[in-house]
């Protein structure tokens, strides 16, 4: 299957509970996407990036903000104490939920982009990073299902697939211990290949 030279190959990380059985290159060619299956897509730090880069679609950047940062808590790793949070996303990452008690990483941008043919304007996705210099995710781009989209810029251009963008992100209802999050970071793969993929506890 011939790829596209532009797509961003996502490590997937074999570090946390398992919600789906584990696979291999089929998440990896699913999320990457084939040349004629793919959609570009942006990630954003902030608001302004986006607009920045999408003047014309400045509305859809503040809704789709708006949407991820509603969908964030949901879908976030939780941890049941904050220093198990701070061990793998930084202590100035990490907050408490007031509603259910855990502690969990407070989102640190946003993917948006527009689907061909769809018949909504634009697609949201939350996205997370490690402020932590000792973990295995600092400074990287991380979507809710543990895929790192590699080094956290203020804006950073990729090409993803379809169903990857279409699909609804899993709510996450268990949490991690500390060091759950990165013990299991020996079999992580690196651009360009593939591996056995796990995602956070649903």
């Amino acid at each position: 299957m011939k790829r596209s030279v532009n797509v961003v190959r996502p490590r997937m990380r074999k570090s946390w509970a398992p919600v789906y059985p584990a696979v291999t290159v089929v998440a990896f060619t699913a999320l990457t996407g084939c040349s004629d299956d793919s959609e570009e897509a942006e990630i954003f730090a902030a608001i302004n990036d986006c607009i920045d880069n999408n003047p014309s679609f400045s509305a859809e950047c503040g809704s789709a903000y708006q949407e991820a940062l509603a969908q964030a808590p949901a879908v976030a790793p939780k941890f049941n104490s904050y220093e198990d949070c701070a061990y793998e996303f930084g202590l100035d990452t990490c907050y408490r939920d007031d509603r259910t008690g855990w502690f969990m990483p407070a989102m640190a941008g946003y993917m948006f982009g527009r689907l061909a043919g769809s018949n909504r304007p634009y697609f949201a996705r939350p996205m997370f990073s490690s402020s932590y210099p000792g973990s295995d995710y600092y400074d990287e781009w991380i979507s809710d299902d543990g895929y790192s989209f590699g080094k956290k810029k203020r804006k950073t251009k990729l090409r993803v697939s379809k169903s990857f963008l279409s699909a609804k992100p899993s709510i996450k209802t268990k949490t991690l211990s500390r060091g759950g999050f990165g013990s299991m970071a020996a079999s992580k793969s690196s651009f360009g290949k593939t591996s056995k993929s796990r995602s956070w506890g649903g």
